[in-house]
């Protein structure tokens, strides 16, 4: 059987559909939760579900349930929707002839009559499922995988430092820490830094023998971003090698765990991740200033999703030494500078005052380098309820042909913004709406 889907996903590996089907796949699934997020909710906030559809367009397989909700799967499998009890569409815009025409009880299970507790409860419960499900995902891989870590060696030692003071080795492999067993250099790591100036008792592995040491960690101020730090440190050094990283079998309570921690966080404790790569611009790196022989100062621009840490760790990495980010100063976001900007100290002492609204931006400020583009009100009525709109002017018709598939633009009607949306052959289709 094993080899049967190895074979099968060799075959569809190649060509376009080895990337079409594994994409439907994993949407499918992260849309069935998103969507029984909502429905789950509403069902317990006493909301009628009228449908809940996996993909769009007409329906090829499905059922009601005792509640007469229609379960089904459409022939479009490019997401889903719940559709509730007073929808007038898949988008959940409200019907204003059906609903005011509806009596107490359909009142009780219609969605847009319920107060706003329930509604918000509603919605927000598709986003928290997908939340839930990545947690599941990363805990079923840490349940099964075991958890990753780096063996605790001592691969260099800085001279004059309490390692050398305390009699550590190279190649010595930290076994336990005051009776507590240590798995991975992290683990070292974080008791050695948070026990400056207590003597802490070591069993290490040396050659065939095991060695009992005893050191006290010195206090060392160290800065970042965020201020003044003050750490416990040995003055030994780790540097992975292949074959180092090793899974640790973990139980149930703690895959979750690992599951529900952040991939940032457990690369701070030194765990060695196997993330996948992903493409990111650099538009510029300069080189501004050195201050001394520890410091470099720098100047970049950088694309949606750069990494500035990552990034100093690289630089260091090439020049054939260890780097990081001591300060980080981000100077403008698309068409916002730091001269536009107000302290958190000056937004907290205006609280809800009137002059806030003195320093609030419209929307559309945030928009500014995007196109836009004049709409109907017919238009704008089909966007509403999720539709794919073709714009029927001559002149219109001229603009959009001028973008490429996929580039997104600014729909408006009579000045304000409608909502962003994609071009697609011809039509623009709704990515965000905006319902005010």
């Amino acid at each position: 059987m094993t080899e049967f889907f190895q074979h099968s996903f060799n075959v569809l590996g190649h060509g376009f559909v080895g990337y079409l089907v594994p994409f439907l796949f994993v949407l499918t699934v992260v849309v069935f939760f998103h969507e029984l997020g909502h429905f789950l909710i509403a069902r317990w906030a006493g909301v009628r579900v009228l449908t809940f559809s996996l993909g769009f367009g007409p329906e090829l397989a499905g059922f009601n349930d005792r509640h007469g909700t229609r379960w089904r799967i459409s022939a479009v499998p490019l997401g889903g929707y719940v559709k509730f009890f007073g929808d007038d569409s898949e988008a959940s815009t409200p019907a204003p002839d059906v609903l005011s025409n509806m009596t107490e009880e359909e009142r009780a299970g219609s969605f847009h009559h319920k107060n706003v507790g329930p509604r918000a409860a509603i919605v927000a419960a598709g986003p928290i499922a997908n939340f839930l499900l990545a947690i599941a995902i990363f805990a079923g891989v840490a349940l099964y995988f075991g958890k990753p870590g780096s063996i605790p060696r001592v691969d260099a030692i800085q001279p004059d430092s309490v390692a050398a003071s305390a009699g550590f080795k190279i190649g010595d492999v930290v076994m336990s820490i005051d009776g507590a067993a240590i798995e991975s250099f992290a683990d070292m790591q974080r008791i050695v830094s948070t026990n400056a100036g207590s003597q802490l008792v070591f069993k290490v592995r040396r050659d065939d023998s095991v060695t009992t040491l005893s050191a006290t960690p010195a206090l060392k101020e160290v800065k970042d971003v965020f201020g003044n730090h003050k750490i416990g440190v040995l003055g030994i050094q780790y540097n992975a090698k292949p074959g180092d990283v090793k899974s640790a079998p973990v139980g149930y309570l703690e895959s979750l765990k690992i599951g529900g921690e952040r991939a940032y966080d457990r690369a701070r404790e030194g765990e060695v991740l196997d993330l996948a790569p992903r493409p990111i611009a650099i538009d510029r790196l300069d080189l501004v200033d050195i201050p001394d022989e520890n410091h470099a100062v720098f100047a970049t621009t950088v694309g949606k999703g750069a990494y500035i840490r990552a990034l100093a760790r690289d630089l260091g990495l090439h020049l054939g030494t260890h780097a990081y980010v001591t300060a980080l100063k981000r100077l403008s976001v698309g068409g916002f500078t730091l001269d536009r900007a107000i302290s958190l100290d000056k937004l907290e002492a205006l609280g809800h005052s009137a002059a806030t609204s003195e320093h609030l931006l419209p929307l559309e400020t945030a928009l500014d380098d995007i196109p836009a583009l004049a709409l109907t009100e017919d238009e704008v009525r089909a966007l509403r309820c999720g539709q794919a709109v073709t714009p029927l002017r001559p002149w219109d018709r001229a603009r959009i042909d001028a973008f490429a598939d996929g580039a997104t633009i600014r729909a408006t009607s009579q000045g304000r913004l409608v909502a962003l949306v994609a071009i697609d052959k011809g039509q623009i289709r709704p990515v965000r709406v905006m319902n005010f």
